[in-house]
């Protein structure tokens, strides 16, 4: 059984696939364990862009939002998805 991280870090993000790549990269190299990062990509215009990003970073996990108002959902439903 995997443990429970213990601590979420939410990377919100549009339109900027190498800036996340170099984000969850660094966020990556941390040495604190148990720790898990969720994306919230601000409906991309090229999303495969920003999964391929968040794919090379192994602790991470993607959820998309259309828009604002979905964003603001996105963004709240990940930390609630954030494992406990």
């Amino acid at each position: 059984m995997t443990p429970v991280p213990r601590l979420c870090v939410v990377v919100p993000t549009r339109d900027r696939p190498e800036r996340l790549a170099r984000c969850l990269a660094a966020l990556e190299r941390q040495t604190a364990d148990r720790f898990e990062i969720v994306v919230v990509d601000d409906a991309s215009r090229d999303p495969g862009a920003v999964r391929a990003a968040v794919a090379g970073a192994l602790r991470a996990r993607l959820v998309r939002g259309e828009d604002a108002a979905r964003r603001r959902r996105a963004i709240s439903g990940s930390v609630r998805r954030a494992r406990r």
